[in-house]
């Protein structure tokens, strides 16, 4: 009996051994296993979460991309406002400047017009003035043509008269003198 207390419980040792080895050995396996299921998860995880990061540095950087053009298009598209708004200014201040430069310029012809107009006058009214003298002229020249006529017409009738009355003094001597 004494060798039953001690086979019965080596036998039941014996096969809880074998029990307990192979459930070991299944543990250990399930234990790697589940730890290997673990790191590969963690690995999966970490190459996962690699990838959203890649992903959402990628989109960010697309993001800051197109919002950087915005901003670049926008800033060209102020510049460009800017600048035809600049352009407008400039023109207008050349287009008053060239309006007040001709306004002026307009005064002045007109001042030079007026001036002008009334040399005209003068010029019609000395043309008015010469004309009336120039015709004055060709009566006066036609009235002292005539009195010339006259004149030399009363000439020869002095000189006419002159030798009548010369021929009739030689006359009168000679007709004294046969007296």
């Amino acid at each position: 009996m004494k060798k039953a207390y001690f086979l019965v419980p080596a036998i039941a040792l014996v096969i809880f051994y074998f029990f307990y080895a192979d459930a070991r050995g299944h543990y250990k396996a399930e234990a790697e296993a589940a730890a290997q299921a673990a790191k590969d998860k963690f690995r999966a995880e970490q190459l996962q979460d690699a990838e959203n990061r890649k992903i959402a540095i990628e989109a960010a950087l697309a993001e800051n991309a197109k919002r950087k053009a915005a901003r670049e298009a926008k800033e060209a598209a102020e510049l460009a406002k800017k600048e035809a708004r600049q352009d407008a200014v400039d023109a207008l201040d050349l287009a008053r400047g060239e309006r007040d430069r001709l306004r002026d310029k307009v005064r002045d012809l007109e001042g030079n017009i007026q001036t002008v107009k009334s040399e005209i006058d003068k010029t019609k009214a000395e043309k008015t003035r010469l004309s009336d003298e120039a015709e004055f002229l060709r009566s006066f020249v036609t009235v002292a043509q005539n009195n010339e006529k006259k004149f030399r017409a009363v000439l020869l009738d002095i000189q006419q008269a002159e030798k009548a009355h010369a021929a009739a003094l030689v006359a009168a001597a000679a007709a004294e003198a046969k007296k």
